[in-house]
């Protein structure tokens, strides 16, 4: 995230010159992603006497990038930031416990929140890294072929930018500036994915250590430092978690308020590029590059219905939490307490993709129907 410009959090730990360049860095980063979509734009006219494939693809790639420079510029609202200054203050929370349930859950977390990550970023870098190595491989064929008299022939990039100069004078920079601008805009794809997915693991890791503390309301020991010692022994700790979970739903709907329209210009990318994807191999182009490129969305789709899945199925068990506990011991106010939670355990949190609806597992499969439908009508109009 630090690297998308999108990290905002321990200026204090950090130096004045590191928080000076940081401060450029991050107003400077989608700028210079910006221009990538100028580019492809302004170059769409002297495409289309040439290649109505290229034209498509020019036009889905701007669109893209447009989206990801949205999404970077809006990552950094307040609203947020608030969300992660409230989540590294939880975290800190949990990590500091002695409860070696509770650190075991957190650790269960950690290694999940790896594992997403590898599933993210693996597929892009094998893509860039593939895509930088096809763009060298025809510079120097380029360089070393054998030119007809009389015969111009243009410098093959890996894209079609526009440049105000000759690209063949100049071929070997422009080709190193576009490595620079596709790494630039996949950085930028990978924060923001990652960003939307701590968070949503986060929220996994509170329902989960709400479930444990649920099981054990009526025992002492473990849990956050205001449940260790209350007096009124279980019911009085009851009502404490009951405000943690009254805090998760908060932060849910703070969450849905603040990211709703991020998350939906992210499934709309997600579905454009793996259209684009598959166009590309179905064409025949850059084919092994297209299917990284395949693998990646599909991975940021299925990631981000997966956890949104996981956050809905595991809240609803939270009833089934209370039930496990020794509610049969407790007192007649503390069993109406508890009859009151699994009420409201009833009703799931979830996540939302702007205004159409909750994300989970379908609603990401109709998202992949969508690009391959995209890519069949595509196909279609390229014929």
């Amino acid at each position: 995230m630090m690297s998308g410009g999108i990290w905002m959090l321990d200026e204090s730990k950090r130096s004045l010159a590191f928080v000076i360049f940081y401060r450029f860095y991050s107003m400077a980063f989608p700028v210079y992603c910006a221009s990538m979509a100028t580019s492809l734009a302004i170059e769409i006219p002297n495409l289309i006497s040439e290649s109505s494939t290229a034209v498509m693809e020019n036009v889905a790639r701007a669109l893209v990038v447009a989206i990801v420079v949205t999404k970077l510029v809006m990552c950094k609202k307040k609203r947020i930031v608030d969300l992660f200054e409230a989540a590294s203050k939880q975290f800190a929370e949990i990590a500091g416990n002695a409860d070696p349930e509770i650190i075991k859950i957190l650790q269960q977390h950690v290694e999940y929140w790896k594992k997403i990550l590898l599933v993210l970023v693996v597929p892009v870098i094998f893509g860039y890294l593939l895509l930088c190595e096809m763009g060298i491989e025809n510079t120097i064929r380029f360089d070393w072929l054998s030119k007809p008299p009389n015969v111009s022939l243009n410098a093959p990039l890996p894209s079609n930018f526009w440049y105000p100069f000759d690209k063949n004078a100049y071929h070997h920079w422009l080709l190193l500036d576009q490595c620079l601008r596709v790494g630039g805009i996949t950085t930028g794809m990978n924060s923001v994915a990652a960003m939307i997915n701590s968070l949503m693991v986060f929220m996994r890791l509170q329902i989960k250590l709400l479930q444990h503390h649920f099981r054990n309301f009526d025992k002492y020991g473990g849990g956050p430092e205001d449940l260790r010692w209350c007096d009124g022994g279980g019911t009085s700790k009851l009502r404490l978690l009951c405000r943690r979970h009254q805090e998760l739903i908060a932060y849910v709907e703070k969450f849905n308020e603040a990211l709703k329209y991020i998350i939906l210009l992210e499934y709309t990318s997600s579905s454009i590029m793996f259209a684009g994807a598959i166009f590309q191999i179905v064409s025949g182009e850059k084919v092994v590059f297209a299917f990284f490129f395949m693998v990646f969305n599909y991975a940021q789709l299925m990631t981000f219905s997966w956890n949104c899945n996981e956050i809905l199925t595991e809240s609803a068990e939270l009833a089934t939490a209370l039930f496990e506990s020794d509610w049969y011991l407790s007192n007649p106010e503390t069993k109406t307490l508890i009859l009151i939670m699994m009420v409201r355990s009833q009703r799931p949190l979830i996540l939302t993709v702007g205004p159409f609806g909750s994300m989970t597992l379908e609603a990401g499969m109709s998202r992949l129907k969508i690009g391959y439908s995209y890519a069949s009508v595509m196909a279609t109009s390229s014929e």
